[in-house]
Parts: structure tokens; C-alpha cells; sequence
């Protein structure tokens, strides 16, 4: 028989039974009536929140730990996927990626993926050894993130007081994690330092973040001007240095009415930064707006534009041509990265993102050195790490 909570299984009255209840009176029969509604409705309550908080805690018991939860087959639309032409050091590598909110590992490669993860967003310690992460994003979400130590098996739960937390960052040395939260442009970070858990400052968005050492960093930094711009909040942006312990932030380079500024990189003593300029506040909202990459000298002080090719991304050339072999086109919102394994030389991973959901993101596997050659997909997925 059907075991199911919410559906009467009871036999069917026999004919005494039947003449009994029909020979009792009215109010009497009313009242039997809605007792077995009330009986019957509180049986089903209870079965089926049994069921979801066994489910519950199974989820909550699965970040405890390293789960090695199998998965039938991965994930893709592309029709299936052939590592046979790899060579065994990249076979023999781990790959980490998000579908949903669900993080999945394949260790080695070539090897079934199984569910490492239940989180919407996490974040690998710089010596990985760590993983920070959150569980879910916005209102009535768990407002705690975790970090999980992978040679413990140990999680460690912070606590915070935000319900729309974004994104993780750690500090370069692993001693502090930064978590930002918020639904607009300019939001809110929060730092942690992770061997104890205390909340030790508070500062704003965390866009454009460069760090310095391991508590220096530059920023962009949203502030109000007379002439709001047409996008996001509206505010302009200036370039600043802070420090995360003291919250000590000092004006690199501000806004006014008619320039914004944003940091790209630093090598040496140059901060590069991307300066958008307007010749008249009006321009703002007509789109006379000019971009231009610069150097900022750290030790004079003194800004400069960019020479042709100095701020080039190191990989932009196998960008681009990725992009044409796979028939990708910027201009239709299509976009495509790469990531290295700092251990094995001349191999890249790349996320290529065309349509559909940004979750489901093609990923290849190339050598820069013969991308035409080797290019390999490898299944679908977001927020990739890459290890040996």
C-alpha cells in the first residue's frame, strides 16, 4: 500500500459501519467529521516537515566536510567530452567549478565530478588550504560564511548580520578575509581576521581592489558629486588607499565634475588607472566621454599616459584568438578569461561565456602555444580554481 501522509488511506466504511454513522445525530456527526480533518491535516504537517528537516540537515551536514558525493555524468550541452588527447599532467590536475549553487570537483580531471559544496559563492585561501563561502544570497538567507580547512575536514562559522553578502576576498598572506555585501553599486565589506574570527573593520564597496602587501590595498571609491553620472548610483569615483586593519584611507586620486578614476594594476612604482574624462559635466549624459589608461609614479607623484601596449593583459593575445576560434563576439555581450596553474607551464583554462545562463559557461583547456591545435572542451560551469 501507498505509504503518503497527505492522502487518506483508511478502507472503505463496510454497510454496519455506514448505518452506524448515518443513524448518529447531526451535530454529532459534524464534530467527527472535523476531527478526523484535524487529525488527519496535523499527521501530514508533521511527515512532511520530518521530511524537509532530514533534508535540511543533510545539506548543513555536507559543508561540515569534504563531501565525495557521486555525480552520474557532468553537466553540458555540448555533446560529450574527450580528454583522451591531454597530456597526464593536466589529467592528473583538479578542477573546481560552480553550476548553480552547487560546487562541484574533479580531482583528477579526467575523473567523475562529484559535489564539493553547497554555496552561492566561495573563495579559495591563497595556499589552498582553505575554503571560504557563503551558502546563499538575499533576504531570509543563512547570514553566516564558513571557512572549511581541507586537512582538518574542520568549518569554521562566522557571523555576520548581512543577508545579501556578494563576494569573499582574502588578504594576499590568508590571514584575513574580506566579504562583501549589498544590492547596489556601492555596498559594504566587512574584514575578518580568520584565525579568530573577530570582525575588525568596515569599509565600503571593494571594486578595483589592488592589493599592496598584506593589509594595504588600493580602491575605487564612490563619491558624491554635483553632476551625477548616468550609471549605477550615480556617484564618481576616486582612487584611494586603505589600510584593513586600522580602516586608515588615504586620497590616491579624487573625483570632481568631469573625471573618474579607476585603478587597473601596479607593477613597480606605477599605478596604472583608467581616467574618464568629460569636457563639460554636461558631456556625462550625453556620452562625450573620453577613457584614458595612465601611470601614476608612486614616488613623484606624477601621472602620465600610458604608452601603446603597456597595459596589455598578458593574455590578451590568446584571448583574442580563442575568441576567433571560437566564433565569440564582444560586441554581442560575449566575453571569454583564462586562469593559469602556476605548476604547469604554457596550459590555460578558459571560461567562454555566449548566452544562456552565466552558470553554464563553456570551459576549454588550451596551450598558449598552439591554441588552434589543442583547444579542448571540458565541460560547463562558472568561478573556476584550477590546482595541480
Amino acid at each position: 500500500m501507498e505509504n503518503d501522509p497527505l492522502k487518506n488511506t483508511n478502507p472503505p466504511l463496510n454497510n454496519l459501519q455506514q448505518k452506524a454513522v448515518t443513524t448518529l445525530p447531526k451535530k454529532y456527526l459534524v464534530l467527527i467529521i472535523g476531527l478526523l480533518v484535524i487529525i488527519f491535516t496535523s499527521a501530514a504537517y508533521f511527515s512532511v516537515n520530518k521530511v524537509l528537516l532530514q533534508k535540511k540537515d543533510n545539506q548543513s551536514n555536507s559543508t561540515n566536510n569534504l563531501s565525495i558525493t557521486p555525480v552520474s555524468s557532468i553537466k553540458t550541452t555540448q555533446g560529450p567530452i574527450d580528454l583522451s588527447k591531454l597530456p597526464e599532467e593536466i589529467l592528473a590536475s583538479k578542477l573546481y567549478y560552480q553550476q548553480d549553487s552547487i560546487v562541484y570537483e574533479r580531482a583528477p580531471l579526467n575523473s567523475d565530478p562529484k559535489i564539493f559544496l553547497n554555496a552561492d559563492s566561495y573563495e579559495f585561501s591563497p595556499d589552498l588550504t582553505k575554503v571560504a563561502y557563503f551558502k546563499e544570497y538575499g533576504p531570509g538567507s543563512d547570514l553566516n560564511f564558513y571557512i572549511l580547512d581541507l586537512k582538518t575536514k574542520q568549518t569554521q562559522t562566522f557571523k555576520t548580520e548581512s543577508e545579501s553578502k556578494r563576494w569573499l576576498e582574502w588578504s594576499p598572506d590568508g590571514k584575513y578575509i574580506l566579504v562583501n555585501s549589498g544590492t547596489g553599486p556601492s555596498g559594504a565589506t566587512e574584514v575578518y581576521e580568520v584565525a579568530t574570527g573577530t570582525k575588525i573593520g568596515t569599509f565600503g564597496q571593494m571594486g578595483g581592489l589592488i592589493w599592496i602587501d598584506n593589509e594595504n590595498f588600493y580602491k575605487d571609491e564612490l563619491e558624491d558629486t554635483q553632476y551625477m553620472r548616468p550609471w549605477e548610483g550615480g556617484e564618481g569615483s576616486s582612487i584611494v588607499k586603505m589600510n584593513l586593519k586600522t580602516n586608515a584611507v588615504t586620497s590616491i586620486l579624487k573625483t570632481d565634475d568631469i573625471n573618474d578614476y579607476r585603478p587597473l594594476s601596479i607593477k613597480g612604482s606605477c599605478l596604472y588607472y583608467v581616467q574618464t574624462s568629460v569636457t563639460t559635466p554636461e558631456g556625462w549624459n550625453i556620452g562625450e566621454f573620453i577613457e584614458t589608461e595612465k601611470c601614476l609614479d608612486l614616488q613623484t607623484g606624477q601621472s602620465r599616459v600610458a604608452t601603446k601596449g603597456e597595459t596589455k593583459d598578458k593574455d590578451e593575445e590568446l584571448i583574442n584568438t580563442m575568441m576567433n576560434l571560437l566564433k565569440l563576439d564582444s560586441e554581442n555581450g560575449d566575453f571569454l578569461y583564462v586562469i593559469d596553474n602556476e605548476k604547469i607551464a604554457n596550459w590555460k583554462i578558459a571560461y567562454a561565456y555566449s548566452d544562456g545562463s552565466i552558470y553554464n559557461a563553456n570551459l576549454y583547456i588550451v596551450n598558449e602555444q598552439n591554441p588552434a591545435g589543442t583547444l579542448t572542451f571540458i565541460g560547463q560551469g562558472a568561478s573556476i580554481v584550477w590546482t595541480k
